[in-house]
């Protein structure tokens, strides 16, 4: 199953500078190492990809000629991001240096005449928020220092789904969950969420193959203040 970590920006350009520009410098940026490709583009939204390429140096054995060769490998790594210049946001689907490299590469093209910042939400507000979108169905809880008996406290994981008082049992122990996990979305194309206490969250689905109703869904779990 395909997954990525998401990463939700705050991103707020300074009067006079456009997002048509910034994008312009970030194309005319392109190199070997990094590339952008932007697969839409409007007022309202950008979306496309950043592109990493790491190229490391191997000696592989040549049987042929009986000696060692050096070769290059190279290794290509994508990160998905969507722009929303009216809500003051970008989400960031991939590896987290490579969302750096990128959110340096915007300051860049901007002439630093943008402001990001990484969105923080308090984890229990999250769940509040989780617990209000009657939309989601919740699938799995992990709960620490919880007493089971007299002296007996344990760290354990459980399994909601088809539980009819799924949502009453995230609600009693909200103050002792570390991971929760649910999904979103139809039937035929959900999409499965796990959020942790350290602020992280892995989206078990490709990007591409997300809906543009849950995607909105997404924005209004994560991308709020």
């Amino acid at each position: 199953m395909s997954s990525s970590k998401l990463s939700v920006l705050k991103t707020k350009v300074y009067q006079g500078t456009s997002w048509s520009d910034i994008i312009c410098n970030l194309l005319s940026d392109n190199n070997e190492e990094t590339q952008c490709i932007i697969n839409e583009q409007s007022d309202s939204y950008i979306g496309g990809y950043y592109l990493f390429n790491s190229f490391t140096n191997q000696t592989v054995y040549n049987f042929e000629e009986n000696k060692f060769d050096t070769t290059t490998l190279r290794k290509q790594i994508i990160l998905k991001f969507d722009i929303l210049p009216s809500l003051g946001k970008t989400l960031l689907w991939g590896n987290k240096k490579v969302a750096s490299l990128f959110v340096t590469a915007l300051e860049k093209s901007s002439k630093n005449k943008i402001i990001t910042e990484y969105s923080e939400t308090d984890f229990n507000e999250l769940i509040l928020k989780l617990l209000s979108e009657k939309t989601l169905s919740f699938s799995k809880m992990k709960i620490n220092d919880v007493i089971i008996d007299k002296g007996i406290v344990a760290n354990c994981s459980v399994k909601l789904e088809d539980l009819p008082n799924a949502r009453q049992l995230v609600e009693k122990y909200i103050k002792t969950i570390s991971q929760i996990s649910f999904t979103i979305g139809k039937e035929i194309n959900p999409v499965s969420v796990t959020i942790y206490s350290s602020g992280s969250v892995v989206i078990y689905k490709d990007r591409d193959d997300i809906d543009d109703e849950t995607f909105n869904t997404l924005i209004a779990i994560f991308g709020g203040d």
